[in-house]
């Protein structure tokens, strides 16, 4: 994509239903940066987000938390990510993704809580491909992505870099 852009036109299909057109973001893409267009929401009214990456070379593991897991009635929505229980992200709203927090390279526990009613109390095994510990590699970048709702998430644990 061609630096200075922005995206023109966005449109999502579910089903065999008629394509939704969406809002695009207004950000001009910048050169050299890496973006995530983040479709969410529910399928009678998805949003756009334009997410900046940082998948350049680190000196150390990272991770970001990507919040989209749509709250229940009443719920707050936002949701913390701990590690070995150092909190790496506090409170992260709904519809938004974390800064990338320096995560220890090895064997990583991850947790995802929220004080919502009814959040899982720890979908880990969910996250690393059904064990309790997530595999960081050295040098890695990773997004941990939480959607659906926050009564039964879906949770995937990606490796950007």
């Amino acid at each position: 994509v061609s630096a200075g852009t922005t995206i023109q036109s966005i449109a999502v299909t579910t089903g065999s239903n008629p394509a939704i057109q969406l809002t695009p973001p207004a950000t001009a893409l910048a050169a050299g940066n890496d973006y995530t267009l983040l479709v969410y929401g529910p399928s009678s009214g998805p949003v756009v987000s334009l997410l900046t990456d940082n998948n350049q070379s680190p000196t150390s593991a990272r991770i970001r938390l990507v919040n989209v897991a749509v709250p229940g009635m009443g719920g707050s929505g936002v949701i913390t990510l701990t590690d070995n229980n150092l909190t790496l992200v506090s409170q992260l709203p709904y519809g938004t993704a974390s800064a990338y927090s320096t995560v220890n390279t090895g064997t990583s526990v991850l947790t995802l809580t929220s004080p919502d009613q009814g959040f899982p109390k720890n979908p880990a095994p969910a996250v690393c491909n059904n064990t309790t510990t997530c595999n960081v590699g050295l040098y890695g970048v990773y997004s941990l992505v939480i959607g659906g709702d926050n009564v039964t998430p879906t949770v995937w644990f990606v490796k950007d870099r």
